[in-house]
């Protein structure tokens, strides 16, 4: 590729880019991008296990038009399928509507993991308008009671570029394991 080819599409991507910023400032929220994946690699992948190389949970490409199963985690929320922007495909998640931080997606993980194991978790958010900052989290409740566990905590998230939040996280917990979720919250 020639100096002069590459900044022409240095040129275009980045005034595709100010339209984009531009359309996503008239909404607020945070988009999550078809990524979320246990090793995720893109929604349209999922949770892996550590020690497996196939994913163990199939969401988040959003390409269906749907939420692929995500609620909102505060019951006030807006979930969407959008074409607005995407990591990669066509669709990704917009979140509207909060009214606190921690109003976000969630996904139920229920008879989805194993106790013992080790995962990875992974996904790619953006904020809708200005800088942000982003975490991905599990919500766990058992016999000891409610418990939060930061995969990734505070990183730092704009509206022009996808930011991969991801971690390692193992399943532990006493007597009756009642609610597992995965969730992602954002500061503004």
């Amino acid at each position: 590729m020639t100096a002069s080819t590459a900044l022409t599409k240095l040129l275009k991507r980045r005034k595709v880019m100010k339209n984009l910023k531009r359309l996503l400032k008239k909404t607020t929220g945070i988009v999550l991008s078809a990524a979320l994946c246990f090793s995720f690699v893109d929604f349209g992948n999922v949770f892996k296990a550590s020690a497996e190389s196939t994913n163990i949970v199939t969401n988040g490409s959003f390409e269906d038009g749907t939420t692929e199963g995500w609620v909102g985690r505060g019951g006030v929320e807006t979930l969407t399928a959008t074409t607005k922007a995407a990591h990669t495909g066509s669709y990704s998640m917009l979140v509207t509507d909060r009214e606190k931080s921690w109003n976000g997606p969630s996904y139920d993980l229920m008879d989805k993991l194993s106790k013992g194991q080790s995962y990875t978790m992974s996904v790619y958010v953006r904020s809708v308008s200005g800088q942000s900052e982003a975490s991905l989290s599990i919500q766990k409740t058992d016999d000891d009671g409610t418990t939060y566990t930061n995969i990734e905590y505070n990183t730092p998230i704009n509206d022009y570029s996808w930011t991969k939040l991801s971690g390692q996280y193992t399943l532990t917990y006493n007597g009756t394991l009642s609610d597992l979720s995965v969730y992602v919250e954002a500061s503004s």
